[in-house]
C-alpha cells in the first residue's frame, strides 16, 4: 500500500494548504490553512485572518471529512481523505459542478504567513528605485525626504514626515 495510511486516521492538527487543483488548473489561495480540533471544531484562514468557522465530522469507515460553516453543510458535500508520509500530508479530494477538485495539505506546527502579515509594523523611506519594465533590474536611485509609515493589522495606515509628526492616514489592502 505505500506510504498511504488506512488504519486509525487522526486528521486532527493544524494543516497548510500546499496545493489546490481545480479540474486542470491550479486555484492554490494565499497562506490557506485550516484547524481540525478535537471536539469537532474547525477553523480556517489565510496568514494571520480566520476566516472560516465551524464544525467538522470524519468516519473513518468511508474516510469522508465534512465541513460545517456558518451553521451550514458545505453545498459540495464531503472530501474524500488520505493521509500520506505517516499522516503528515493529507489529501482531500472531490467533484465540484462536474470537475475533479484535489486539496494538498501538509500538517505543520504554525499558520502560514501571508503578504498581509509581512508588512504590518513600522517602515522608513529615504529613496525610491526605477525599474526596467523588461528586465526588473534597477536603473534609476531617487533620494526622497526620509519619512516613515506604519501599517496596522486592521488596515490602516499612518505617515510620519522626518520630525515623525503624523502627516497622513488612510487605508491598505493588498
Amino acid at each position: 500500500s505505500g506510504n498511504i495510511v488506512y488504519a486509525d486516521q487522526d486528521i486532527r492538527g493544524l494543516w497548510e494548504v500546499e496545493k489546490v487543483e481545480v479540474g486542470d488548473k491550479e486555484m492554490t489561495p494565499t497562506a490557506r490553512w485550516f484547524e481540525i480540533l478535537e471536539g469537532g471544531k474547525l477553523f480556517g484562514g489565510n496568514g494571520g485572518i480566520t476566516n472560516t468557522r465551524g464544525a467538522w465530522t470524519y468516519d473513518q469507515n468511508t474516510n469522508k471529512l465534512e465541513q460545517i460553516s456558518n451553521g451550514q453543510k458545505d453545498p459540495y458535500g464531503a472530501f474524500d481523505v488520505l493521509l500520506f508520509d505517516k499522516g503528515s500530508l493529507m489529501q482531500w479530494t472531490r467533484s465540484e459542478d462536474g470537475m475533479e477538485v484535489k486539496v494538498s495539505l501538509k500538517r505543520v506546527t504554525e499558520k502560514p504567513l501571508a503578504p498581509w502579515d509581512l508588512i504590518t509594523g513600522s517602515w522608513k523611506s529615504d529613496k525610491a528605485e526605477g525599474l526596467d519594465k523588461d528586465t526588473k533590474e534597477v536603473k534609476s536611485v531617487y533620494n526622497l525626504e526620509p519619512n516613515s509609515y506604519y501599517f496596522g493589522w486592521d488596515g490602516r495606515y499612518r505617515k510620519y514626515d522626518v520630525e515623525g509628526k503624523r502627516i497622513e492616514t488612510g487605508i491598505w489592502h493588498m
